[in-house]
């Protein structure tokens, strides 16, 4: 009869293989999601503001709303502070290019509006200069016009334009600091 000699691994070597197997799952699936994730994201409107050469005048569109609603986002002050004005200019220049993208396929976003919170934005700058702030509440006015806005107050457009920013409304925010 023969008698096998059968080495029998040792729990070291064993464990070493099994470590060594995890480390390899785990490399593996995070590579895989790192590279689906930045493929993903790499072709996102949000991240991807420039666009391909291809890319057909809807998607520029749709790509623009989406910029204009990241500056909006970056616009939005509660406490009262002024915005930058290198995000006014970007928020108009982001506008014009909606506007001639949408031209081009028939579409008519409401880029009025969209100039008048720009230029509400753009009075909070202004308060030292009564000319130039005189002159944005009047392009406010005359943009919500043109919007077919019946109510085109400075009063009434700024309290939308704080909710929409998720501030408190303005007689709630009176009353906490008395």
């Amino acid at each position: 009869m023969v008698v096998d000699n059968k080495v029998t691994p040792s729990s070291r070597h064993v464990w070493g293989i099994i470590v060594a197997a995890l480390i390899g799952l785990a490399a593996g699936v995070l590579g895989g999601y790192v590279g689906y994730s930045s493929m993903v994201v790499g072709r996102s409107p949000l991240t991807n503001l420039k666009g391909s050469s291809n890319e057909s005048p809807f998607e520029e569109t749709y790509r623009g709303m989406a910029r204009f609603g990241g500056l909006e986002i970056s616009a939005g002050r509660c406490d009262g502070s002024p915005v930058s004005p290198g995000t006014i200019e970007r928020e108009k220049q982001v506008i014009d290019q909606i506007e001639m993208s949408a031209k081009r396929v028939n579409l008519d976003p409401p880029l009025n509006v969209a100039r008048a919170i720009v230029a509400y934005r753009a009075v909070a700058n202004m308060h030292s200069n009564e000319q130039a702030s005189s002159s944005a509440v009047h392009q406010e006015t005359a943009f919500l016009q043109a919007a077919g806005w019946k109510d085109t107050s400075s009063d009434h457009f700024g309290s939308i334009v704080r909710g929409l920013d998720n501030c408190q409304p303005q007689s709630a925010l009176g009353k906490e600091k008395q």
